[in-house]
Protein backbone atom coordinates (compact mmCIF):
# COMPACT_ATOMS: atom_id res chain seq x y z
CA UNK A 1 0.00 0.00 0.00
CA UNK A 2 2.88 2.37 0.92
CA UNK A 3 3.88 1.72 -2.52
CA UNK A 4 0.92 2.53 -4.33
CA UNK A 5 -1.62 5.89 -4.67
CA UNK A 6 -4.77 5.37 -3.07
CA UNK A 7 -7.90 7.37 -3.00
CA UNK A 8 -9.27 7.27 0.76
CA UNK A 9 -12.90 7.05 1.96
CA UNK A 10 -14.10 10.46 4.33
CA UNK A 11 -17.16 8.66 6.14
CA UNK A 12 -20.39 11.07 7.06
CA UNK A 13 -18.16 11.07 10.96
CA UNK A 14 -15.14 13.10 9.23
CA UNK A 15 -13.13 10.32 10.35
CA UNK A 16 -11.17 7.85 7.40
CA UNK A 17 -12.30 4.70 6.54
CA UNK A 18 -9.12 2.10 7.75
CA UNK A 19 -8.95 -0.49 4.76
CA UNK A 20 -9.87 -4.14 5.95
CA UNK A 21 -8.13 -7.31 5.15
CA UNK A 22 -8.26 -10.84 5.67
CA UNK A 23 -6.60 -13.87 5.11
CA UNK A 24 -6.51 -17.26 6.46
CA UNK A 25 -8.08 -16.33 10.17
CA UNK A 26 -5.19 -13.36 9.80
CA UNK A 27 -7.47 -9.49 10.01
CA UNK A 28 -5.23 -6.42 9.34
CA UNK A 29 -6.53 -2.84 9.07
CA UNK A 30 -4.55 -0.13 6.80
CA UNK A 31 -3.97 3.29 7.48
CA UNK A 32 -3.82 3.74 3.91
CA UNK A 33 -2.10 7.20 2.79
CA UNK A 34 -4.43 8.98 0.20
CA UNK A 35 -3.47 12.02 -1.57
CA UNK A 36 -7.33 12.04 -2.73
CA UNK A 37 -9.68 11.49 -0.37
CA UNK A 38 -13.78 11.32 -0.95
CA UNK A 39 -16.87 11.17 0.50
CA UNK A 40 -18.59 9.88 -2.21
CA UNK A 41 -17.82 5.79 -3.24
CA UNK A 42 -19.07 6.52 -7.04
CA UNK A 43 -16.47 9.72 -7.61
CA UNK A 44 -13.87 6.96 -5.80
CA UNK A 45 -14.95 4.31 -8.74
CA UNK A 46 -13.96 7.39 -11.47
CA UNK A 47 -10.96 8.65 -9.72
CA UNK A 48 -9.32 5.14 -10.10
CA UNK A 49 -11.30 4.78 -13.64
CA UNK A 50 -8.83 8.22 -14.29
CA UNK A 51 -5.76 6.62 -13.17
CA UNK A 52 -5.38 8.88 -10.12
CA UNK A 53 -4.90 5.63 -7.70
CA UNK A 54 -6.51 2.35 -5.96
CA UNK A 55 -9.73 2.92 -4.19
CA UNK A 56 -11.25 0.65 -1.50
CA UNK A 57 -15.22 0.61 -2.31
CA UNK A 58 -18.21 -1.80 -2.36
CA UNK A 59 -18.28 -4.09 -5.21
CA UNK A 60 -21.59 -2.44 -5.95
CA UNK A 61 -20.48 0.34 -6.78
CA UNK A 62 -17.81 -0.72 -8.96
CA UNK A 63 -19.82 -3.48 -10.99
CA UNK A 64 -19.92 -1.88 -13.99
CA UNK A 65 -16.23 -1.14 -14.45
CA UNK A 66 -15.18 -4.27 -13.19
CA UNK A 67 -17.29 -5.71 -15.97
CA UNK A 68 -16.72 -3.93 -19.01
CA UNK A 69 -13.20 -3.60 -18.34
CA UNK A 70 -12.29 -0.40 -16.99
CA UNK A 71 -11.08 -1.61 -13.64
CA UNK A 72 -10.19 -4.92 -12.34
CA UNK A 73 -10.03 -5.80 -8.47
CA UNK A 74 -6.53 -6.11 -6.73
CA UNK A 75 -5.37 -8.11 -3.38
CA UNK A 76 -8.45 -10.62 -4.07
CA UNK A 77 -6.73 -12.65 -1.78
CA UNK A 78 -6.59 -10.44 0.91
CA UNK A 79 -10.56 -9.72 0.86
CA UNK A 80 -12.61 -10.21 3.83
CA UNK A 81 -15.52 -12.61 3.54
CA UNK A 82 -18.75 -11.04 2.59
CA UNK A 83 -20.92 -9.76 5.36
CA UNK A 84 -24.35 -11.50 6.34
CA UNK A 85 -27.66 -9.94 7.44
CA UNK A 86 -30.05 -11.17 9.84
CA UNK A 87 -33.20 -9.89 10.04
CA UNK A 88 -35.64 -10.08 13.28
CA UNK A 89 -38.69 -9.67 13.48
CA UNK A 90 -41.93 -11.19 15.71
CA UNK A 91 -43.34 -13.87 14.38
CA UNK A 92 -46.41 -14.16 15.93
CA UNK A 93 -47.86 -11.23 14.27
CA UNK A 94 -48.50 -10.33 10.72
CA UNK A 95 -45.78 -8.98 8.94
CA UNK A 96 -46.33 -5.16 8.02
CA UNK A 97 -46.55 -5.04 3.71
CA UNK A 98 -43.18 -3.02 3.75
CA UNK A 99 -41.22 -5.50 5.78
CA UNK A 100 -42.71 -9.03 3.95
CA UNK A 101 -41.64 -6.70 0.57
CA UNK A 102 -37.90 -6.55 1.87
CA UNK A 103 -37.92 -9.80 2.90
CA UNK A 104 -39.15 -11.02 -0.50
CA UNK A 105 -36.24 -9.18 -2.22
CA UNK A 106 -33.75 -10.48 0.11
CA UNK A 107 -34.84 -14.33 -0.44
CA UNK A 108 -35.02 -13.91 -4.36
CA UNK A 109 -31.53 -12.38 -4.20
CA UNK A 110 -30.41 -15.12 -1.79
CA UNK A 111 -31.56 -17.22 -4.71
CA UNK A 112 -30.13 -15.64 -7.55
CA UNK A 113 -26.40 -15.87 -5.83
CA UNK A 114 -23.51 -13.12 -5.64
Amino acid sequence: MQRHHCIGHRMPSGKFYRWEFERAGQELLVDASCPVVLDDEELMVESAIEGLGIAYVADWAAETALSDGRLRKVLTAWMPAPERVAVHYPGHRAVPPALRAFLDIVKDMRKKGP
